[in-house]
C-alpha cells in the first residue's frame, strides 16, 4: 500500500509536468521534465556519458597515484559540469555589442595603392562588395537598418479625426509579446502565468483583442535572431505545472518558445476555471488564426 501511494504521487507529478514517455516529444532531444525545455547537444552528450567519463577518470587517478607517490596530494583537474543548469550562466557583453562589421580605415587609399603596385583592375574590384554587409543595409555595429516604429505612429496621428480619448473604449487591443516584456513579476508555474495574463487583460474591460505577431521564414527577424546567437535547435514542451526558467525575459527572444507558449495559452484558456473571468466579456487572440474566448451558457 505504501509503495502504491508513492507510485500514484509519481504518476501525478509526471502528468502535471512534462511526461518523458509522451509520444509527442521528439526522441532526438533530451528534455528537462520540470521546465519542458530541451537541452543542447553538449549537455546531452555530457549527461548521457557521465558514468563512463567518471569511471575513466577514476581509473586514471588510481593509475597516476600508483606511478607517482605525490600525486594523491595534488589538486584534481576541475571538470566542466554541463547539466540542466549549465545554460543559466549569464554572459557579459562589452558595451552591449553583439557583432561588428570588419572594415579597414582608408580602404579606398589602400585599394589604390595595391592596384598601382600589383596592376589590379579597380573596375573589377568595385564589382564586389567591400564589406561583409553593405552599409546601405546595416549600421557600423552590424545592426540592420530599419525604419523606426515611430514613423508609422506619426502616420496614424495624421489620419486621426478625434483629438480626445474616449471615456470608455469599445475594444482594447494588446501587443501580446510586448505585454509579456512589461511584466516585472511573473509567476513561477505556467498555469499561474496563463491566469495572470488573462486577469490582466480583462480587468475592467469588456472586449479585448490580444495580438501575437508571427513572422514567417524568411523575414527580417531571422537576421536579428542570428545576431543574438539564438539556439534554434532548443525545443520546448510547456505543461501547466512546469516551472519557468529564472530568466523568463530571455525565453521571449526564442522563436520556438514563443510559438509553444502561445499554443499553450490557446489551449489553457479553454479550461472551465476561466468561465468566471470571461463572464459577459470577449477575448480574441490572434496568432496563426483568430481564437475567440467567451462564456457560453
Amino acid at each position: 500500500m505504501k509503495y502504491k501511494r508513492k507510485l500514484d504521487v509519481l504518476l501525478a507529478t509526471i502528468n502535471q509536468c512534462t511526461n518523458p514517455f509522451s509520444k509527442e516529444l521528439s526522441s532526438e532531444y533530451l528534455y528537462n521534465i520540470s521546465s519542458g525545455q530541451s537541452v543542447s547537444n553538449d549537455v546531452y552528450e555530457f549527461l548521457s556519458s557521465v558514468e563512463i567519463t567518471g569511471n575513466q577518470q577514476r581509473i586514471n587517478f588510481i593509475s597516476e597515484c600508483s606511478s607517482d607517490a605525490d600525486r594523491f596530494d595534488r589538486a584534481i583537474t576541475k571538470n566542466i559540469i554541463r547539466n540542466f543548469a549549465f545554460k543559466n550562466t549569464k554572459k557579459v557583453k562589452i558595451n552591449n555589442k553583439v557583432q561588428e562589421v570588419t572594415i579597414q580605415r582608408n580602404i579606398f587609399g589602400r585599394l589604390l595603392y595595391a592596384a598601382i603596385q600589383n596592376g589590379i583592375n579597380l573596375e573589377q574590384v568595385f564589382s564586389y562588395p567591400l564589406t561583409p554587409v553593405p552599409f546601405s543595409m546595416c549600421h557600423a555595429d552590424g545592426n540592420i537598418c530599419k525604419t523606426p516604429k515611430s514613423v508609422i505612429l506619426e502616420e496614424f496621428k495624421r489620419h486621426r479625426t478625434a483629438n480626445f480619448d474616449p471615456a470608455e473604449p469599445d475594444i482594447t487591443i494588446y501587443d501580446g509579446f510586448y505585454l509579456l516584456h512589461t511584466f516585472t513579476k511573473v509567476p513561477e508555474r505556467y498555469a499561474a502565468i496563463s491566469q495572470h495574463i488573462l486577469k490582466f487583460i480583462l480587468f475592467e474591460k469588456k472586449r479585448v483583442h490580444i495580438i501575437f505577431d508571427k513572422y514567417n521564414y524568411p523575414s527580417i527577424k531571422d537576421y536579428e535572431h542570428n545576431l543574438r546567437k539564438e539556439d534554434a535547435d532548443t525545443q520546448y514542451d510547456i505543461q501547466r505545472e512546469n516551472k519557468r526558467p529564472v530568466d523568463f525575459a530571455k525565453l521571449l527572444k526564442s522563436r520556438n518558445f514563443k510559438e509553444k507558449f502561445v499554443a499553450f495559452l490557446i489551449e489553457d484558456w479553454k479550461n472551465d476555471e476561466y468561465t468566471v473571468l470571461c463572464e459577459n466579456k470577449t477575448v480574441k487572440l490572434d496568432y496563426d488564426c483568430c481564437y475567440v474566448f467567451e462564456e457560453n451558457n
